[in-house]
């Protein structure tokens, strides 16, 4: 075997590696959501991803993502997210580094979120003028008219009916170890859903 053929090879182990440490990552953080009553949606992982052969830019996923219910906050649908590369289709850049998302959307109080939502939810923080806020929790009040323009109005009625959005993000290498996920990304996220 040639020296590019092992480096080649390298580079396909190295990303099995990868998404084995993201997969403890997002199943250390819903053993500590399911705890405090925030069970997992279901067990999918990713979206936008694809196997044909016309379509080579999804076939390794740019974010991965879980979301999360809670059957006293039936109104709240929390996630945590990892932005692994540019969005393909082109909505955000994150050309320095992938990054690990967590916040929530808020319906109206009345009503039960349901299936009403889409996978996309969890890429929103990219989409953000200032995504590079390093864990700082960031409510957004002007998002829905900002992403008027952004995705002329695609998606108008699945968010029409989300009233508050809030969310922080930092980059996926400052997680470390279980002690961060617990400090940098569960216990802010929990701190913020338990005010709403």
């Amino acid at each position: 075997m040639n020296e590019d053929g092992k480096n080649m090879l390298n580079l396909f182990k190295e990303l099995k590696e990868v998404n084995g440490k993201i997969s403890l990552l997002l199943q250390d953080i819903e053993a500590h959501m399911k705890k405090e009553g925030w069970e997992a949606d279901d067990s999918t992982v990713m979206s936008d991803t694809s196997a044909s052969v016309y379509s080579p830019e999804k076939w390794f996923p740019c974010f991965l993502f879980r979301f999360y219910k809670n059957t006293k906050r039936k109104n709240i649908l929390a996630y945590v997210s990892v932005l692994l590369d540019d969005d393909i289709y082109g909505h955000y850049n994150i050309v320095d580094e992938p990054l690990i998302t967590a916040g929530y959307f808020e319906y109206d109080k009345s009503k039960d979120i349901g299936e009403d939502w889409i996978y996309e939810y969890s890429k929103w923080f990219g989409y953000t003028e200032n995504h590079k806020i390093n864990g700082k929790i960031k409510p957004y009040k002007n998002w829905k008219d900002d992403f008027g323009k952004i995705f002329k109005l695609k998606y108008e009625k699945v968010y029409e009916q989300i009233e508050n959005w809030e969310c922080f993000g930092l980059p996926l290498t400052s997680i470390a170890n279980s002690q961060d996920i617990k400090t940098k990304i569960v216990t802010p996220l929990l701190n913020i859903l338990s005010e709403k």
